[in-house]
Parts: structure tokens; C-alpha cells; sequence
């Protein structure tokens, strides 16, 4: 769900399928109700796909950026790894000190994934839980509720806010409905689609 960030009551719905898989893969595809977005990663390559629901001539692809490919790079690794073991990966973590989120104690480390890519997050001090994440542009990410699958605990709910160009708040809100661990998707679903000669 998207709140227009000039009036909240004013929402945009759609559904979201969302797969990681290692070394470092992961495809997003949101179902809008005239629009079908598809973002994926496949290692080094990246690539974004627009359709029309129901009719597969009216489309559009794009490769992603370097920048793009190195922000989606650290997203799918911190979803892999749930923390561990990032530094092998180049990540540098760093511990920022005790801060305070809605009156509880925690402590705040910054992940760095490379210039320009650093999440802060702080951890309360007493249990560990996740309270809430920074990114390096002012976005927050905070996580509700629990859902359990493969014996690992999933948050329900994911809500992100960020700034709009105009200043404006953006929030988009994310529940799943369900999560299946190991599960295993054949390369091309990642891969960049072959585009049919004319």
C-alpha cells in the first residue's frame, strides 16, 4: 500500500511477490491494476521491466545502472545473510554508540556496502529486536509483527518512508501474506529476458 504523500487517505494497492536467492540474486514483481513492474538482479547484471496486464506487446525494458546494481546488491545480501557474515562480503560494520527509539535503549551500527550505501540500524539493547533502519538519504524502515517459516522469524509487516523531491513523506507499506524458505528458482527467472527479434 502507497499513501499519496500530499493526502494519506489516498492510497495505491498492489500485490508484491519478492525472491532471494544466493550467491546474490533477487527479482521483485508488483502487480499494479494497469501496470506490472518486474526489478531484478542476477549477480552483476540488473534490469527493470514494465508490461501492460494482459497484453505482452505493450512493454518496456531498461538495464539498471551501476548504481542501481550496488544498491540492489546490498539489499539482496543483508536479506541472504540476515547479518552475518557481511563482512566477507565487503561490508563494513561499525558501532555507533546508545540511542533511544520510542523510550527504549538500543545500540545503533552503521553497515556500509560502499559509498553512498550505509544502513544504520539500531538493535535494542536488552533483546536484540530490530527497532528501526536508517538509509543514507533520511528513509526510515520499520518492522512489525511476526511470521514464521523454516524456523526463522519474519517480520508481518514493513513500513518505508522517504522524501519525496518535493520534501513531501513518502510511506509505503508492506504485509506478507506468506513466506517460504529454500525454495529453489531455475537461473533465467533472474536472468535478463531475451528480447524476441523483430
Amino acid at each position: 500500500v502507497t499513501a499519496d504523500p500530499a493526502d494519506a487517505t489516498k492510497q495505491t494497492r498492489a500485490q508484491v511477490e519478492i525472491a532471494f536467492q544466493k550467491p546474490c540474486q533477487q527479482r521483485i514483481t508488483i502487480n499494479y491494476e494497469k501496470n506490472i513492474e518486474q526489478t531484478a538482479l542476477d549477480g552483476y547484471d540488473g534490469w527493470q521491466r514494465q508490461q501492460a496486464p494482459g497484453d505482452s506487446s505493450k512493454w518496456r525494458q531498461v538495464l539498471l545502472t551501476p548504481e542501481q546494481i550496488k544498491r540492489l546488491r546490498a539489499n539482496t545480501l543483508e536479506n541472504l545473510f540476515f547479518y552475518r557474515d557481511l563482512e566477507r562480503h565487503g561490508v563494513t560494520l561499525e558501532e555507533q554508540g546508545a540511542a533511544a527509539i520510542d523510550g527504549i535503549a538500543c545500540l545503533k551500527i552503521s553497515f556500509t556496502h560502499g559509498p553512498g550505501i550505509v544502513f544504520a540500524r539500531y538493535f535494542d539493547s536488552a533483546t536484540g529486536r530490530l527497532m528501526l533502519t536508517e538509509t543514507e538519504v533520511g528513509g526510515g524502515i520499520r518492522e512489525s509483527g511476526e511470521l514464521t517459516a523454516g524456523g526463522i522469524r519474519f517480520p508481518q509487516t514493513i513500513v518505508t518512508t522517504s522524501k519525496t523531491a518535493a520534501g513531501l513523506t513518502q510511506t509505503v507499506t508492506i504485509t506478507f501474506e506468506k513466506i517460504t524458505v529454500n525454495e529453489n528458482f531455475p537461473a533465467g527467472f533472474f536472468s535478463v529476458p531475451v528480447l524476441a527479434p523483430r
